[in-house]
Order: C-alpha cells, then sequence, then structure tokens
C-alpha cells in the first residue's frame, strides 16, 4: 500500500504541470477573442502567470525529491 501513494505522490507533480498548460491554453484560447489591444496584455499575464507556478512547482518537486 505505501508503494502505491508513493507511486501516486510521483505522478501527482507532473500531472499538476500537465493540467497548468492544459488550462493555460484554454486561457489564451479565451483571451484571443478580445479586441486587439487587450488580447496580447492578457496573454502576456496568463503566459507570465503560468510560467512562474511552474517554475515554483518544479522548485518544490526537486526539493522534494532531495528528502
Amino acid at each position: 500500500m505505501n508503494e502505491q501513494n508513493n507511486q501516486n505522490e510521483n505522478l501527482s507533480g507532473p500531472l499538476l504541470i500537465l493540467l497548468i498548460l492544459i488550462a493555460t491554453a484554454a486561457a489564451v484560447a479565451v483571451a484571443m477573442r478580445l479586441d486587439y489591444e487587450t488580447r496580447y496584455w492578457m496573454i502576456g499575464g496568463i503566459c507570465g502567470l503560468s510560467t512562474l507556478i511552474t517554475i515554483s512547482l518544479l522548485i518544490a518537486l526537486i526539493r522534494q525529491q532531495g528528502k
């Protein structure tokens, strides 16, 4: 049972990153329907925020692997 929990923990990080990427793509698709100037500010903000979240998640995963 402990091995099953360990496998679930190992998969949760990559699945969360994949979920962030899918949500980012969906948000960008919605932002593309906005007017020209607003569109690019929204896309920049969405992608920037997604990048920060993904990098912080990767750092947390790397630290967890070191323990």
